[in-house]
Order: C-alpha cells, then sequence, then structure tokens
C-alpha cells in the first residue's frame, strides 16, 4: 500500500495557489520548498529554479502530496532503520545470561537509580535507555556473580561512558570535572576517580569497545517522526504514550531483549495509536515501517509486497502483546 501526505513540512514541497506573488516569485502553481515553518502561519520558502526565497502565509501555499519515497529521501541523512536494525540484533543479549551476573532484583534497583539520575539532572531519555543497553550486554559477557559494591561501580563507569558517547559530557565542563561529579557527585565519595576509570576500561574491553549509542529509542522516534506529521509543537498524547511504554520495558530483561528493539518500539507505537484514537492510516503506516525495519534485505518496494507478513511480524504481534 502507498501512503501520501498532504501537509506543509519542513523540506516538502508546494505550489503557490493564485497569482498573489506573480511579479516576485513567479504565477500560480510555481513550486517552493518549505524551508521553515514560522509563527502566525508564515511559511519560509526557496522558490524552485530560482536564489529567491520569502516568507508566505500558508493560505497561499498547496502541499504537494509526499511520497513514501519522498518521505524517505527526507530522511536519508538521518537514522536507517534496517542497519540500526542489523547492529542491535548482533548486540542483543539473551536475559539469561544477564541474570547469571546480576540477579533481577538489583538490576531493576539499578536501572530505576539511573533513572532517578537522568530525571533529577534533566538528562535526554537516550542517556538512561543507552545505560541500560550498556549494562545489560556487559552483565551478559561476565560469568561471575556481581556482588553489591562492583556493581555499584558498574553501574557508575556506564553512565559515565554513556554521558561520553552522547556527547553530554561535552557540555559539562572538562574531564576532571565529569569524573569528580560521576565519582563525588553520584558516587557518594565510595570511589575515587581511578576507580571510575578502572571500571570503565573493564567495560569497554568486556564489550569489545563496541558502545554505539543504539537503542529501542532510536526505532521509537523514528516511527514517531512518520506517523505524527504534521509533527505537533511540543509532546502529544501519542509520544508520552508510546515513550512511558517503552520506558517500562527496561525494568524487565525478559521483555527487553525477548524482540527484536524495532518490534518492541513498534508495539509500543502501536498501543499509543490505539490509546489515542489514531486514523487506520497511521496505523498502516506504522506496520510498514516496522516491516521496513526488520527486513533482512535493504527495503526494495517490489520485493518487500512478496515477503509474507507472517514471517515479518511475528515477533511485532508479540511486542504488542507483552506491552
Amino acid at each position: 500500500m502507498n501512503f501520501s501526505f498532504e501537509e506543509l513540512q519542513e523540506g516538502s514541497f508546494a505550489t503557490l495557489i493564485d497569482d498573489e506573488f506573480l511579479e516576485l516569485y513567479g504565477p500560480a502553481g510555481a513550486r517552493v520548498k518549505v524551508k521553515e515553518l514560522g509563527e502566525d502561519g508564515l511559511v519560509h520558502v526557496a522558490i524552485v529554479d530560482t536564489d529567491h526565497s520569502a516568507w508566505i502565509r500558508k493560505e497561499y501555499l498547496k502541499a504537494e502530496p509526499t511520497s513514501r519515497s519522498q518521505l524517505q529521501e527526507l530522511l536519508s541523512g538521518g537514522l536507517r532503520l534496517d542497519g540500526c536494525h542489523r547492529h542491535t540484533e548482533r548486540a542483543r543479549p539473551y536475559s539469561e545470561d544477564i541474570y547469571t551476573c546480576i540477579g533481577s532484583g538489583d538490576r531493576q534497583q539499578s536501572v530505576l537509580w539511573l533513572a532517578q539520575v537522568c530525571s533529577i539532572h534533566q538528562l535526554d531519555d537516550s542517556v538512561l535507555f543507552v545505560c541500560v543497553m550498556l549494562l545489560d550486554r556487559y552483565c551478559a559477557t561476565s560469568e561471575d556473580r556481581m556482588e553489591l559494591g562492583r556493581a555499584h561501580r558498574t553501574v557508575l563507569a556506564i553512565f559515565s561512558i554513556a554521558l561520553k558517547v552522547l556527547g553530554v559530557a561535552a557540555g559539562g565542563g572538562n574531564q576532571h570535572e565529569h569524573l569528580r561529579f560521576i565519582a563525588e557527585g553520584l558516587g557518594e565519595n565510595k570511589f575515587s576517580k581511578q576507580d571510575i576509570i578502572r571500571a570503565e576500561l573493564e567495560v569497554l574491553q568486556a564489550l569489545g569497545f563496541d558502545v554505539a549509542a543504539h537503542s529501542p529509542l532510536d526505532f521509537l522516534e523514528s516511527f514517531l517522526f512518520s506517523v505524527e506529521r504534521p509533527r505537533p509543537n511540543g509532546s502529544s498524547a501519542l509520544v508520552c504514550m508510546a515513550t512511558f511504554l517503552l520506558q517500562l520495558s527496561l525494568g524487565d530483561a525478559n521483555l527487553l531483549h525477548r524482540y527484536p528493539y524495532a518490534a518492541l518500539a513498534a508495539g509500543a507505537v502501536y498501543v499509543g495509536l490505539w490509546c489515542t484514537q489514531a486514523s487506520p492510516e497511521r496505523c498502516q503506516l506504522l506496520l510498514q515501517d516496522a516491516r521496513e525495519a526488520l527486513s533482512p534485505k535493504p527495503p526494495q518496494p517490489a520485493a518487500m509486497d512478496m515477503v509474507p507478513e507472517d514471517e515479518i511480524f511475528t515477533d511485532f504481534d508479540f511486542a504488542i502483546c507483552e506491552v
């Protein structure tokens, strides 16, 4: 099924609906590209095939339908879901291996502590997700039971690694200030800076220095971007619901790692769409995006149509039930 969108979006195309701007920009039907959506109904556009740009009221513009292929082109500079899916599948740990190293209760307490730290310091959700992913991957590589003191030091080290990977630490001062915040502020002076550094190195070596910041949140944000056109100002009910559901999965390693992360994220968005009584078209669009992300081959429309849906959506269907 092919979908098209007819809303003004940054990067999309539109046409002038009359000759109001004939002398300046051209006759009715002249094409423009939306550069920015401003306030009070003004739209900053670039006139196609010219070097002119202008602010025009949106009632003078008619959005051109944006096809799926055009949407993919708009997103080509961002996250490729199929590549992200392949990477996360290679790194997805087994919950049995995780619980061999850290007990279910201790892991839940660690995740809750990380969530509280991120909330108190107003850090982006990506920090929490990357921390949990790194913690679980590290625990899955360890055959020894992690005692409480080591667990605390390891979580601090993983939090420090996540900040560096995501670039959050770059805006918070130099490296010494960053380590002091981790060791003294969060570690309550139980560990020295050298202890944190040694723990970081231990985690990095166990993970083969593969700390790419991919998580279920990447898929969630991409799916929401697609189904939330036009994008509302601030957080919508759908975004809040889907994000909350995905955050809940962090507390249970069995649920978090049982299915491909793309399927888990799609399940959270699907439930959010159902709770917000979204149109069937938006649900179908989500299913199409999930199919492209979970396909074992690069998305090719002709080939995708030949793949049986029951082979692609088995994990997705179960993820919806779990959520």
